[in-house]
């Protein structure tokens, strides 16, 4: 009887350790991540060529990028104002090459820890990733991602990683790709603006609806500073480079947004003349509406206007042709004309410069 107890202890013994082991397997096996894909778009660097949109929300709004017959990429939401194709390119073949390294959270709740809330739907503004879509010319969807906390950036040496999850998945990932993830529109806008080398530039002036009126210039490009050709009587320039401002104002030239020409009301503004050496004018009208200084470039060559005679031989290295000058006009005229630029307030400070800025009255008995 006690060898047969003892059987039988045994045997429970085995299946107790048995049921611990299959109980531990099961709650291992039930409660597993995924394992990693080699990538979470396998068919979508064969697909590049067929992008035609690439649609970004985030908290902040969306836009659609869309690409026109002729290839070219413009921003529908500004009123087909061209985009950067390189940013376009950065963003579809980060997505192709997008690498899962492991995978994270599969509970919705949790998302939002890491910024990958859908900014589609209600919620903290702070909880959601940016979203990306592409899709083809009948806007059939190729591929979607949803961008959220950057885990490392990317270096030149090393992809970025990345918190992501597909829109239509709960399951998250850490994933690495060279992926810049721009949410604001006028960072894919072509950021291409009129730009003249201040070297060339010989002479400037602003007038104002009321008439009053702002003149510069300079002899040659040897000389660094402007003058202020329209001193009021009794009056001298405040310090020798005050000038200097709206005479470098189109040296460098930068916009925060854009908007269709006709749609910005330009008949009162500040108009600002731009002379070169070799005969380019260039004509800014500025105009400040709702916080925002609205800037229009047009321009072109006045053969009258070409003064090189006191220009040093370097220098004229850095003058154009009459042929170029005329080119130049009419790319102005074609590639800016069209629209209004929202210039930061800096520069318009410096194109509509008043006289008040520039000059004040000479101290009696100065010399």
């Amino acid at each position: 009887m006690r060898s047969k107890g003892i059987s039988i202890l045994a045997v429970c013994t085995v299946l107790a350790v048995a049921l611990a082991a299959w109980s531990v397997y099961w709650r291992a096996t039930s409660h597993a991540l995924p394992p990693a894909p080699a990538t979470l778009f396998a068919n979508l660097m064969a697909q590049v060529n067929d992008v035609a949109k690439v649609a970004v929300a985030s908290a902040e709004g969306s836009f659609t990028v869309v690409k026109g017959e002729d290839g070219t990429w413009s921003m529908a939401e500004k009123s087909g104002y061209p985009v950067t194709y390189e940013t376009v390119k950065q963003a579809v073949v980060g997505l192709a090459n997008l690498r899962p390294l492991e995978p994270k959270t599969a509970q919705p709740e949790r998302h939002g820890k890491i910024k990958l809330r859908d900014p589609r739907e209600d919620g903290e503004a702070g909880q959601k990733g940016v979203l990306l879509r592409l899709a083809n010319r009948n806007n059939e969807e190729i591929a979607a991602l949803i961008v959220g906390k950057t885990r490392s950036i990317q270096t030149k040496d090393r992809d970025g990683w990345y918190y992501v999850r597909r829109p239509a998945e709960a399951q998250a990932w850490l994933a690495a790709a060279r992926l810049e993830v721009w949410e604001k529109p006028t960072s894919w806008l072509d950021g291409e603006t009129v730009r003249i080398d201040r070297k060339r530039i010989r002479a400037a002036a602003n007038r104002r609806p009321n008439g009053e009126a702002v003149e510069i210039s300079r002899p040659t490009p040897e000389q660094t500073d402007f003058k202020v050709d329209n001193l009021p009587e009794g009056e001298k320039m405040i310090h020798e480079t005050v000038a200097n401002g709206l005479g470098s104002a189109l040296g460098y030239m930068s916009f925060e947004d854009v908007d269709r020409a006709d749609a910005i009301d330009f008949s009162d503004s500040v108009v600002a003349t731009f002379r070169t050496f070799d005969g380019l004018v260039v004509t800014v009208k500025v105009i400040e509406r709702e916080d925002k200084h609205w800037a229009h470039f047009s321009a072109t060559f006045d053969p009258a206007e070409v003064s090189l005679d006191a220009v040093s031989e370097d220098d004229r290295k850095k003058m154009k042709s009459e042929d170029e000058v005329r080119a130049e006009a009419e790319r102005i005229n074609r590639r800016f004309a069209p629209w209004a630029y929202d210039v930061p307030q800096y520069k318009a400070v410096d194109l509509t410069v008043p006289m008040s800025r520039l000059a004040a009255p000479e101290k009696p008995g100065a010399s």
